[in-house]
This record gives structure tokens, C-alpha cells and sequence, in this order.
């Protein structure tokens, strides 16, 4: 056959020529790290027969509404363990768990929905609608009654998409309006005392959840800004503020290790922050808004950061905002992780409880429920809990 000069020889495509991954990484001098475009590709092959027992199913407890906050642990009662959750309807149910069967202690009903974890200080639990309403309920007297006395409330001057922070007696709550920081320490002698407003910073629309660290409060707002600001306990004073390139929505991470603040914006952009000075370490684009927040873990006398993202990924970055491997799950991560005994748990918007090993990413379990899981899990001993938006409270074993 004799030899046509207009075929040319075929090329074998090479996927790591040849594949664009819309994902880089930027140190604050410039100049970019290298990383793996098949890192988001070669996760589906982790996973693994997974033990059988890791998942099960130990209990359901069916809630007036969805539940998208996450439970807060309230200690124990008659040596059992007690939490407090609450739903979109406008109330909150406190349940305790004796042999793997739940059973609600008290209830209580409130005007306005409830989308972000509750907080407790001494005696009492915090919590913050949707509207804007901010609510103290006791606990000194829950051995004696069915329900839970309201101690103080107050009204914000906007509706707070945010979660609250409590550091000491410092409740430090953030609305579309501002940053507010309340007084909140508690005398059952004299019930009204808790609830005193300290200080308010004006601040431009906030939908990220405030965090406190060695008297620094971290926050990001929907005018492009991340701020740190000095808290005496008296009065709060802006130690400085950094320009993101989009609106942040994420509640930032603290390292463990080294003085590093973390957050995402919503144009995908993830920031490593010297949480005293402000300057940037190291960036990473993402191409996906980042929600949520950020755990840690320690290993080998490294530390790792884990968070999800709207595009489906979950991710592990070490402190050098290299990526150390990525996991694709279904929908939309917005779930605070946790982490224990090397594993990192997390729901996504696909209706499953994620259980992933630390160190590699392996699938240690999956767990399903009928609606989106986005609140932060919590573990008892052998037992994850969480709750969905499929109106249960949720109990497996790992």
C-alpha cells in the first residue's frame, strides 16, 4: 500500500498535557506552585469497600422541621448525654440518647427561623434568627421543667445571616447591619441581668460568622473586606482589614500552629492571612464559591486544613496552600467539618454524611439522609450525629 502524505501519524492524548484544570495557586511574591490537574480526577479511585459497621444507623429523631444549624452538646443528664437542636420552624428541642434511643427532654417555640448553630455560656444557651432576634434561654432550672425559660432578648436593627460566638461573658453577634458584642453573664438571682449591649461596629452588610482568637475578633463582609478587630471585652477597635476580591460569606479557620487566619470569598478565592499583621501568605483560586468553614489536624508535626466548596470538592491543604488531595461528592459542601481520631467528617448537599481519612482522603464511610446535611456534625463517643433538611436528627455509629 503506498503511503498517503496527508495522514499523519496519531498522537496518544495525555491527560496531563492536554487536560486544563481551572485551579492555581499564588505565593504573596508571585509566582505559582506547582500541583497535580488529575488530583480532582484520580479521587474517585479511592474509594473502597467500606466496613460495614461504620454508618449504621443507630437512631432518627424526628424534628418539627428541617434542620440545618448544628447541635450543640449541653453535657449530661442522669449519665447521659444531652444536646440541643434546633429547627427552621421557629423552635428548639433539647434530647438526650440512652441506649442508642433518643428522647426529647424539653421544647420550645419562638417567632423567627433558625439557620446557624446555637452558643452557651455559663447557664444559659444563645440563640440568633434569622430576623434578627436574639434569644437567651436557662439551663440552671432544666432538671425541673418540660421547657426552657427565656432569661433576655434583644432585637437586632437587621436579620443576621451569621452564626454567634461566645467568648467568656462576651456574646459577639453579627447582622446585615453591624457587629454587636453583649454582655451575658448570668445571676440566677437577679435573671435579667444578662443581655447588656457593650459596643456596635457599623459595618457594611456581614453574612460570614465572627470568630474570637487571643482577643482578636475575624470576620469577613459582603463589601469585599476581612476584618480583625482588638476586643478588650469593652469596647472592639479595627486591628486591621484586608481586601478580597469578592464578597465573604465563610466563617475563617484559625491554624493550630503558626499565626494564620483562613477564609473564602465567593468568587472562589481561598486567603492565608498572618492573623496579626493582615499580610498574605498564600492564595488559592478555586473557581467555586467557599462556604462554611475550616477544622484542622496534626500529624508528624505538620497541620492540615480541610473545607468544601460549592463546586462539589472537598479539600485538604497543607500549610503551604498546596493541595494534598481533593474529594468530589455531589452537591454543594456548606457544612462545617470536624475532625476525630484522624478522620473528617462533613454533609454535603447531596444527602450524605462524608467520613474521609485525613492523611490520603479515602472513603472511610458514606451515609445518607433525604434532605441536604449542612450544620456541623457531632460526635459522642462511637455515635456521629447531625442533622438535615429532612426534618430527623440523625445518629450513626462510627
Amino acid at each position: 500500500m503506498s503511503e498517503n502524505t496527508f495522514l499523519r501519524p496519531l498522537t496518544a492524548f495525555d491527560p496531563k498535557k492536554n487536560l486544563l484544570v481551572d485551579e492555581s495557586f499564588k505565593l504573596t511574591g508571585g509566582g505559582q506552585l506547582d500541583s497535580d490537574p488529575l488530583a480532582d480526577l484520580e479521587v474517585a479511585a479511592k474509594e473502597e469497600v467500606q466496613n460495614p459497621d461504620l454508618g449504621k444507623e443507630l437512631f432518627r429523631l424526628r424534628m418539627p422541621a428541617g434542620v440545618v444549624a448544628g447541635l450543640l452538646p449541653l453535657g449530661e443528664k442522669d449519665g447521659a448525654p444531652v444536646f440541643f437542636a434546633v429547627h427552621r420552624n421557629a423552635g428548639a428541642v433539647a434530647f438526650t440518647i440512652q441506649d442508642n434511643k433518643p428522647s426529647v427532654l424539653w421544647s420550645k417555640d419562638f417567632a423567627g427561623s433558625v439557620i446557624r448553630t446555637p452558643a452557651s455560656s455559663d447557664h444559659l444557651i444563645h440563640i440568633l434568627t434569622r430576623e434578627g432576634m436574639l434569644i437567651g434561654l436557662r439551663t440552671d432550672k432544666f432538671a425541673e421543667t418540660s421547657s426552657l425559660e427565656v432569661a433576655w432578648q434583644k432585637k437586632l436593627g437587621k436579620g443576621s445571616l451569621s452564626e454567634i460566638c461566645v467568648s467568656g461573658n462576651t456574646l459577639i453577634a453579627a447582622n446585615l447591619a453591624g457587629l454587636t458584642a453583649f454582655d451575658v453573664y448570668f445571676d440566677a438571682a437577679n435573671a435579667g441581668s444578662a443581655g447588656r449591649q457593650v459596643w456596635f461596629e457599623d459595618l457594611s452588610g456581614i453574612a460570614s460568622s465572627p470568630i474570637i482568637e487571643g482577643g482578636n475578633i475575624y470576620l469577613g463582609t459582603e463589601d469585599k473586606t476581612f476584618y480583625a478587630f482588638e476586643h478588650s471585652g469593652h469596647a472592639a477597635a479595627v486591628r486591621w482589614k484586608f481586601s478580597a476580591n469578592e464578597a465573604i460569606r465563610m466563617k475563617a479557620g484559625i491554624s493550630l500552629r503558626y499565626n494564620y487566619v483562613l477564609f473564602g470569598a465567593m468568587d472562589g478565592s481561598f486567603y492565608c492571612l498572618d492573623r496579626y499583621e493582615g499580610t498574605q501568605r498564600w492564595y488559592l483560586f478555586l473557581n467555586a464559591p467557599v462556604y462554611g468553614s475550616v477544622a484542622n489536624w496534626e500529624k508528624d508535626n505538620a497541620e492540615y486544613f480541610y473545607f468544601g466548596a460549592d463546586n462539589g470538592y472537598f479539600y485538604c491543604l497543607d500549610t503551604f496552600g498546596r493541595k494534598v488531595w481533593t474529594y468530589r461528592t455531589g452537591g454543594k459542601i456548606r457544612s462545617e467539618p470536624v475532625v476525630h481520631e484522624g478522620v473528617v467528617y462533613f454533609g454535603s448537599g447531596d444527602n450524605y454524611l462524608y467520613g474521609l481519612d485525613c492523611m490520603t482522603g479515602r472513603l472511610i464511610f458514606r451515609t445518607g439522609a433525604d434532605g441536604d446535611i449542612i450544620g456541623k456534625p457531632v460526635i459522642y463517643k462511637n455515635m456521629i450525629l447531625f442533622g438535615s433538611a429532612d426534618n430527623f436528627i440523625h445518629g450513626v455509629r462510627i
